[in-house]
């Protein structure tokens, strides 16, 4: 047993160093482009680094990256507009799922559902509602 976690180890460690190879990309003779982990037998040979995954942008980031003028006020008013919109349009469907479901509930600290009591439910949907009014009214 005491041989087997030194080995399980190593193991691990090789198949690891086997996931960060690097990708060869290259022309054959027809033009054709080939993609493969293998160094190619002759030609000229491009080193692709392994892609990292895209875990998204925040919107904040994206909006400075993308432009480095300060937005207008037109584009201000704009980009407040359609945000308004958005939650609009979700508050809406919210409210609207609220009013069709016919047991509402909250995850405890172990995940367990617990049922809302009626007043604790129109207390929710009054919330819902509130939201569609600050959000789709005209400001």
């Amino acid at each position: 047993m005491r041989r087997l976690i030194p080995l399980a180890l190593c193991t691990l460690l090789l198949a690891a160093t086997g996931l960060a190879a690097p990708i060869y990309k290259w022309k054959d003779a027809d033009g054709q482009v080939h993609l493969e982990d293998r160094l190619p037998p002759q030609g000229e040979v491009q080193v692709i680094r392994s892609p990292q995954p895209y875990l998204g942008e925040p919107a904040a980031d994206a909006a400075a990256s993308t432009s480095t003028a300060s937005p207008t006020a037109e584009e201000q008013a704009t980009a407040q507009a359609t945000e308004r919109q958005r939650m609009c349009v979700q508050s809406r469907e919210r409210l609207a799922q609220g009013e069709a479901a016919e047991r509402m509930y909250e995850l405890d600290d172990q995940g367990t559902r617990v049922y809302l009591s009626e007043d604790r439910v129109q207390a929710h949907l009054e919330e819902l509602r509130a939201a569609v009014a600050s959000w789709c009214e005209e400001p």
